[in-house]
């Protein structure tokens, strides 16, 4: 498994616009939940401690990366199962192999006709 969710995410979502052909810009963001978010962690008044915006700034970057790396999972599984299902036909190749010339010329006979 990796470490590294926001990698999986940006990889994952740069191969969902490059198959439906979607641009960026196209996606309509709405900021105002980031930005009532932010105002309200960075609200900084005379009982506000610096340490206390800095901690609840780390929370709330952690719970960020918790949430990215929950989301990655499914991601994750579904490519180990793939690359599973590629080293097997690599390691068992031979009989797959004979099994696909077989239909090859099957097909092409039935093409011929």
């Amino acid at each position: 498994m990796s470490f590294l969710p926001l990698g999986f995410i940006i990889t994952v979502l740069g191969f969902c616009f490059t198959i439906t052909g979607v641009s960026e810009q196209e996606l309509p963001f709405d900021f105002t939940i980031i930005v009532n978010t932010y105002t309200n962690l960075m609200n900084y008044n005379e009982e506000t401690n610096t340490l206390m915006l800095f901690l609840k700034m780390v929370a709330s970057g952690g719970l960020i990366m918790a949430l990215f790396y929950i989301i990655s999972l499914p991601v994750q599984v579904v490519s180990y199962f793939i690359i599973s299902i590629i080293n097997y036909f690599r390691k068992n190749n031979a009989g797959y192999v004979g099994l696909f010339k077989r239909y090859l010329d099957i097909i092409v006979y039935l093409l011929r006709i």
